[in-house]
């Protein structure tokens, strides 16, 4: 493979890891927006956000990462189960900005 065709599919997977990322990121804002307003589709949208945390991403370097935030997120599913609103929103907002550190790491790569 020639140096330019490696080179393109580099930044070809890191654009699709910080894509990946992101999506995860934007369905975190839609769920933290929909608990705090205690719209009826909280649930559906903590379980968008769980999918999206499911795959390990393009290439699988964020896997670390990604299972650090889904253990996070599933400590708020607990305390939100548990009644413990202040407990659930902190643990989100945690998830959120990991999720952010990480697309910042990776758009610098």
């Amino acid at each position: 493979m020639s140096d330019l065709r490696r080179i393109e599919n580099e930044v070809a997977v890191r654009q699709a890891r910080v894509a990946h990322l992101l999506r995860i990121s934007g369905n975190l804002s839609i769920a933290i927006m929909a608990l705090w307003g205690d719209s009826p589709r909280a649930e559906a949208m903590l379980r968008m956000c769980e999918a999206s945390m499911r795959w390990e991403g393009p290439d699988g370097r964020d896997a670390g990462t990604l299972a650090n935030l889904r253990e996070l997120f599933a400590e708020a599913r607990e305390h939100r189960d548990a009644g413990d609103f202040p407990a659930a929103m902190a643990r989100l907002r945690v998830v959120y900005d990991m999720v952010s550190l990480a697309v910042i790491r990776v758009s610098g790569e």
